[in-house]
């Protein structure tokens, strides 16, 4: 069975707090072993689109690199973000599965 990897995408105003669900999500994942990724993005209270997109696409690239299956997990403002960079991205950096939590309207 592949290893699985996970990249964590927050949304806006988030600073990764110790007490926010995607912390606590993180933690638990990498207890079990599982790579993860969950990057603070630039400026979370006023993000830029190109901005969040190249640090949501490097992030996914180092995840795609070690091989495995890929998930992402997208929140809020994340949710956006996903749907922006989703058709762009090249085919060796499309996730196996995505969970869309909580999106943005």
């Amino acid at each position: 069975m592949d290893k699985l990897r996970v990249l964590l995408l927050h949304g806006v105003g988030h600073r990764r707090p110790q007490d926010h669900w995607l912390w606590w999500l993180a933690e638990q994942l990498r207890a079990a072993r599982i790579p993860v990724q969950y990057p603070q993005m630039p400026d979370p209270d006023d993000p830029d689109p190109e901005e969040w997109a190249a640090v949501a696409t490097a992030e996914l690239a180092m995840l795609k690199a070690g091989g495995g299956s890929t998930v992402v997990i997208a929140h809020s403002l994340g949710t956006v973000l996903w749907a922006h960079i989703a058709e762009t991205l090249p085919a060796r950096l499309l996730p196996s599965r995505v969970a869309l939590v909580s999106p943005a309207t």
